[in-house]
């Protein structure tokens, strides 16, 4: 079932993000299909309450790169006025991805449209979840959690600084798809 799936998905020059998904739901995606693509950007609003109180806002972008075989290549853009930070790290859908000591997160399906992405931090969780709208376009939420006995959230800045926030939201998400 795999081998003919990527035969298919191959011999049409194209995969479509619902026939990825799809795939992914089934196990079915074998080792040589193609890529297909998933960014999410957004503007990350922080109510900082030490060092400085105050508010910040840092656009955030990810790119999700799905191969054959499950593979998943996680980018990830932090932009915070002149300063940016990146990092891309590879792994397989449903394991953790390291980033630091201090952060994972798992890529995981959900159904049939959709994929989940928790990350895990020293104090608190973030989830987004993408959903497919049809085969060329997406819609993401994305979702923060202090973890039971934290009332602050601890984040390293693109600048390498330790902040304390009060509140972290998402504005502006928007999701796009490609083959």
């Amino acid at each position: 079932m795999k081998d003919s799936n990527a035969l298919i998905l191959r011999n049409f020059g194209f995969v479509s993000m619902a026939a990825v998904l799809l795939l992914l739901a089934a196990g079915s995606i074998g080792d040589r299909a193609a890529a297909a693509e998933i960014v999410v950007s957004w503007t990350e609003v922080q109510q900082e309450v030490r060092p400085r109180p105050g508010f910040n806002r840092v656009s955030k972008s990810i790119r999700l790169s799905l191969r054959g075989g499950n593979v998943i290549s996680d980018s990830f853009v932090a932009t915070n006025g002149p300063k940016s930070s990146y990092r891309t790290n590879a792994g397989r859908l449903g394991n953790s991805i390291d980033f630091s000591s201090e952060s994972k997160a798992t890529w995981s399906v959900k159904d049939s449209k959709s994929l989940v992405r928790t990350q895990d931090r020293a104090q608190h969780a973030s989830v987004i979840t993408v959903t497919t709208q049809s085969d060329t376009s997406c819609s993401a939420t994305i979702s923060y959690a202090l973890k039971p006995g934290f009332q602050e959230y601890r984040l390293v800045r693109v600048s390498g600084h330790v902040v304390y926030l009060r509140s972290l939201s998402a504005e502006n998400v928007s999701c796009r798809t490609s083959p």
